[in-house]
């Protein structure tokens, strides 16, 4: 017999996805709490929900939770996702979406998410030419959970921030 730390992974992965939200918060709050956070049970239901498919073990769990859970001004960029997608062209999606989003009520997934998919189609775009901007501004990076998810979480304000952080960066 041999250990097989690939089946290992996958079984944790699928016992993580199998078990009960309540149960998966209350056995990664210890590893939230090791990366620096302190955030309710409350709070992190919806970031287990949104990231519990994309890991593989708890402390995976949680690290994905850092891009949702530090401010505006102390969210990393990986700089080749910024050089690729804070261009001209991006930084004008960001603004309109910023003052669309800013002025969005109830401000939640499902209007997040209709607000979103107006603007690709009164502007005649694609999704990915806007999603790329829109997600490095929110996570730092190419990952994460679905757009609406992610502003849902972060709040109107926060998200507006992070848009006018990128915004900046944008060349």
């Amino acid at each position: 017999a041999c250990f097989d730390e690939v089946k290992l992974s996958w079984c944790n992965a699928h016992y993580m996805r199998e078990m009960s939200v309540d149960a998966l918060v209350e056995k990664v709050a210890p590893f939230v709490a090791n990366e620096g956070f302190t955030v309710s049970s409350e709070r992190l239901k919806p970031l287990c929900r949104m990231f519990r498919e994309r890991a593989a073990d708890l402390l995976g769990l949680s690290k994905s939770f850092r891009p949702l859970l530090v401010s505006s001004s102390a969210l990393e960029y990986v700089e080749k996702d910024a050089a690729k997608h804070f261009t001209e062209a991006g930084a004008v999606h960001l603004k309109a979406l910023s003052s669309r989003f800013a002025k969005l009520e109830p401000f939640d997934a499902v209007h997040i998410e209709q607000s979103l998919n107006s603007y690709v189609e009164e502007n005649s775009l694609r999704f990915k030419e806007v999603a790329p901007p829109v997600r490095t501004a929110l996570m730092g990076f190419m990952g994460g959970s679905h757009l609406n998810e992610i502003m849902d979480f972060l709040g109107r304000d926060e998200t507006c921030q992070r848009f006018e952080r990128a915004i900046a960066c944008c060349r």
